[in-house]
């Protein structure tokens, strides 16, 4: 053994009594030097090569398991977004239902409150000429006869009914005549009688509040 490496000794027993045989010690450090003396210069460099491509290949593998985690958090998230819009939407849907189902139902009650007759009346009212206007006043005679016939009172023409009815209980009565003499006006007289808007809308008016006094509007 080298020399260098030895650097006390420390009394062995040889198995003999009475003699003992010196042993060496090993310095680490020492050994650890020689080696390094003893080893190829580029060993070192390889080493620390390959030391610094693994922490380069650690720190891209760090980045890319940093992307997977963001990536995997901002799908959670939209995954969370969808969850609660679906159930907004489900929450939101019956009210939307039972919403559409009142208007129906409100609708359905308009269509069955309305009087087309009365509406066709209104039409030609507002249709802009004097022809037209002489048919809403004739039509609205027409439905005023239907609701005093239905209403029970006697006589076979509206003059009749008028002329029968008891004013106590018709309190329209006089509008209601009123307004049959426009009517026989424009059926008998034709266009020698004049009729305008503001006198068109007046009549009108007279046939509507005898209406309302029989609950047809």
């Amino acid at each position: 053994m080298n020399p260098e490496y030895i650097q006390t000794q420390t009394p062995v027993s040889t198995g003999l009594p009475g003699q003992i045989a010196p042993q060496p010690t090993i310095d680490p450090t020492q050994v650890f030097s020689h080696a390094t003396q003893a080893a190829d210069p580029n060993f070192f460099a390889i080493v620390l090569s390959v030391i610094h491509g693994f922490e380069v290949f650690l720190s891209f593998l760090s980045i890319f398991f940093m992307l997977v985690i963001i990536y995997v958090v901002i799908q959670r998230n939209r995954l969370f977004m969808r969850e609660n819009a679906l159930h907004k939407t489900e929450s939101e849907e019956p009210k939307k239902v039972e919403e559409e189902k009142k208007e129906e139902e409100g609708e359905e009650k308009e269509e069955k409150s309305s009087h087309p007759r009365f509406d066709r009346v209104l039409e030609h009212l507002n249709a802009g000429n004097e022809a037209q206007w002489r048919v809403a006043i004739i039509e609205a005679d027409n439905i005023l006869y239907e609701i005093l016939r239905r209403a029970g009172f006697p006589g076979e023409t509206l003059g009749e009914m008028l002329t029968n009815a008891n004013p106590q209980a018709f309190r329209t009565l006089e509008d209601a005549w009123e307004a049959h003499k426009i009517r026989n006006m424009i059926a008998h007289q034709g266009f020698d009688f004049r009729l305008n808007r503001h006198e068109a809308h007046r009549v009108i008016n007279l046939y509507k509040k005898v209406f309302e006094e029989f609950d047809y509007l």
